[in-house]
């Protein structure tokens, strides 16, 4: 269709205003994505180092809602359980395996999941590259975000810390987090100077790469105590420790990569995803800088948050999320979960992991890590 015509009887007063065009192309978009209904496990906010569950599993599937009321209906059958709402918990229970393996193996849920997997430890260990590391590297003119430099690093220092350092690594990854947290609930919160003192006294110990993260990590101070000043007010519009908002906007950026449509989100209700902190990622995915990654600007069209009692697609997501975080926690314990092959063809590849021998477990594949 040809918007204007250069044929008689075309004027500026058939022309769409600026404000129809909008209301259009907003009502175009939200027709034409792809819908995701979202739930987590594992989820214990910016509390990595001290968390009950090492591992933070974030599920989204495509599925319609029928379908979804359908397989629910069949499991709560399945299971025995009277429970209006079927939570991951009971799904679990080892007397309820064979009714998990069935549904892991249902056909309906094929080509329409996925589930994104965070080890919390290797995610704050990341987040020192980010925030520390990446900031004093770009001002001297590498650009670690390109080819996977930065992710490359994190990897270094989650393998090498702790086997030169020994358990007082875990001391400074834990005051790292305790220090950037908004609010620390139980036990103490670090100071940049307990962070920074134990820093002093690791680094002589460390040897070849280490070494120079370190001493990176060491001249970052100001960038660090700049982080701790802004905390509670860069907390309004994301919070950088909570591995949610780096597993949601990576499950956007899998189905856009897979549909190339707009996506639409609906989410299990949380007080985490307020109106000011979804606008923040919706600009993040869409800002034409990610270009510079290597990777295409990503349209959030909306993101809703409902009560999982009334839509079966959200209970869906949060079995699925269950179950990932469950056998993936069975994987770092040095086991291995009956399950883990019917997990696979559900695993996003680009999750947040630092261990490539559990990964390639996990995800049956020599591990690229």
């Amino acid at each position: 269709m040809r918007l204007h015509s250069a044929g008689p009887g075309t004027d500026s007063q058939q022309r769409p205003s600026s404000d129809e065009f909008r209301l259009d192309w907003e009502k175009f978009l939200s027709y034409s994505a792809i819908e995701l209904a979202c739930d987590e496990s594992g989820n214990e906010g910016e509390n990595l180092t001290r968390a009950g569950s090492r591992v933070f599993s974030h599920a989204s599937v495509t599925i319609s809602l029928a379908t979804a009321e359908d397989l629910m209906n069949e499991l709560r059958e399945r299971t025995g359980s009277a429970a209006g709402e079927l939570k991951s918990n009971v799904l679990l229970k080892q007397s309820n395996e064979l009714e998990l393996k069935w549904f892991l193996e249902t056909p309906e849920l094929i080509d329409s999941v996925s589930i994104h997997l965070t080890d919390k430890h290797f995610f704050i260990v990341g987040k020192i590259i980010d925030l520390i590391v990446e900031p004093i590297l770009y001002s001297r003119g590498h650009k670690i975000y390109r080819n996977n430099k930065a992710r490359e690093l994190a990897r270094m220092l989650f393998r090498e810390a702790p086997s030169q350092l020994g358990e007082d690594w875990q001391v400074a990854a834990d005051q790292f987090n305790t220090m950037l947290r908004a609010v620390v609930r139980n036990g103490s919160k670090a100071t940049i100077e307990d962070f920074y003192a134990t820093i002093e006294e690791l680094r002589p110990r460390a040897t070849g790469k280490l070494s120079h993260v370190l001493r990176i990590v060491h001249a970052g101070r100001s960038e660090a105590a700049k982080l701790v000043a802004d905390a509670k007010v860069t907390s309004l519009d994301y919070l950088a420790l909570d591995p949610t908002f780096a597993a949601l906007a990576t499950s956007v950026r899998t189905w856009y990569e897979r549909t190339g449509l707009p996506v639409n989100v609906v989410h299990d209700q949380t007080s985490l995803l307020t109106s000011q902190r979804i606008e923040t990622m919706k600009n993040g995915l869409a800002d034409p800088a990610v270009a510079e990654l290597g990777l295409e600007p990503v349209f959030l069209h909306s993101v809703r948050l409902v009560d999982s009692k009334l839509d079966a697609r959200v209970q869906v997501a949060d079995l699925l999320a269950g179950a990932g975080r469950a056998i993936a926690s069975k994987a770092l314990d040095g086991d291995t979960h009956p399950l883990t092959q019917e997990l696979q063809p559900f695993l996003d590849p680009s999750g947040v992991w630092g261990d490539s021998s559990t990964w390639s477990k996990l995800t049956g594949t020599v591990s690229s890590l």
